[in-house]
């Protein structure tokens, strides 16, 4: 048979999802347990600088599963933790000031006290995520890109997670953000005597436009996506291109990684659990949702050789004759 291919180019941080009223993609963000790492591959460690040892490995600590529910949980524990630790020490103090005690017989019996408490994992993984967002933007500004005119500057706005709008951080769901990896900026500062002028752009940390493809070869059909699925969020996009190709194919495959690269894409189930593929999936809950609707068109327009519009640029669709 023939050899048919439909493309296109879609801005993934704003699709709407036409059959779930209220339902849409948002800019990207990473979640905390991403920062657990995968139990399939690896841990996830964070590297400190400690004076006079060097730059050391440690693990950080933060278990999968981490969705808004455990968040706060979490962090309901660490607060508990901090007064815990905080009212002992100061009374240890007070009680030296009053005595003239040493200070570390009176203060590390209340410290051993209370470190058992810090082995609460949610608490635990609260504060890891907090210092690891807290040190997010420290980490990105310094390499901003360079102006082709010394004397003109870039700069990265990346704002800090208590900044970002309520509406986004809502929109990501069950995901508790760790990095607000979408809404970032650049500001470009003009130098004596440019011609450019100042501004700010949005430059998110990863992609948003992303390539979508779709090609039929006789009766086998690929589906070409920038990310990860999971193996049940394959089977359910596997099923729309099927619904719309019927007959004309006996076989469906998901190629990942196809043009471009933008994390993980689970299921809404999957998401809902927040283990790392979830806090990976990087445009919220309906991710999944909107690679199928779009698949859906790229899929129309292979059976019809029509393009519809879709994303930016819209669908451009091929068609390839056997020789």
């Amino acid at each position: 048979g023939s050899i048919r291919t439909s493309y296109t180019h879609v801005d993934m941080s704003n699709v709407v999802i036409n059959n779930l009223p209220g339902a849409q993609t948002w800019p990207a963000a990473i979640g905390v347990s991403f920062g657990a790492g995968s139990s399939e591959d690896s841990i996830a460690y964070a590297t400190i600088d400690l004076p006079g040892l060097g730059k050391t490995d440690i693990d950080a600590g933060i278990i999968e599963g981490m969705s808004q529910g455990e968040y706060l949980a979490g962090g309901i524990e660490a607060w508990g933790i901090i007064v815990l630790m905080t009212l002992p020490v100061a009374a240890a103090i007070s009680l030296v000031m009053l005595t003239g005690a040493p200070l570390g017989i009176i203060i590390l019996p209340a410290v051993l006290e209370a470190i058992p408490f810090i082995a609460l994992p949610h608490a635990r993984s609260y504060i890891a995520s907090k210092i690891a967002s807290a040190m997010f933007a420290g980490k990105v500004m310094p390499n901003a890109p360079l102006a082709e005119d010394t004397r003109d500057t870039w700069s990265w706005n990346v704002p800090e997670l208590d900044a970002a709008p309520a509406d986004y951080i809502a929109g990501h769901g069950s995901k508790p953000i760790m990095f607000p990896v979408g809404i970032s900026s650049l500001t470009f500062t003009p130098g004596p005597n440019s011609t450019q002028p100042a501004r700010t752009v949005a430059c998110p940390l990863v992609p948003h436009v992303l390539p979508i493809q779709l090609i039929k070869i006789g009766q086998v059909a690929v589906a070409g996506v920038p990310a990860e699925f999971t193996s049940t969020a394959g089977r359910r996009l596997k099923a729309t291109v099927s619904a719309v190709l019927g007959n004309s194919i006996s076989h469906i495959a998901i190629s990942n990684y196809t043009n471009a690269y933008s994390g993980y894409v689970t299921t809404l189930e999957e998401y809902g659990a927040q283990h790392y593929e979830g806090a990976s999936t990087l445009y919220g809950p309906y991710t999944l949702a909107a690679y199928q609707q779009e698949f859906e068109k790229l899929a129309n327009a292979i059976n019809t050789g029509v393009s519809t519009p879709v994303g930016s640029p819209a669908i451009v669709p091929a068609v390839f004759k056997k020789r």
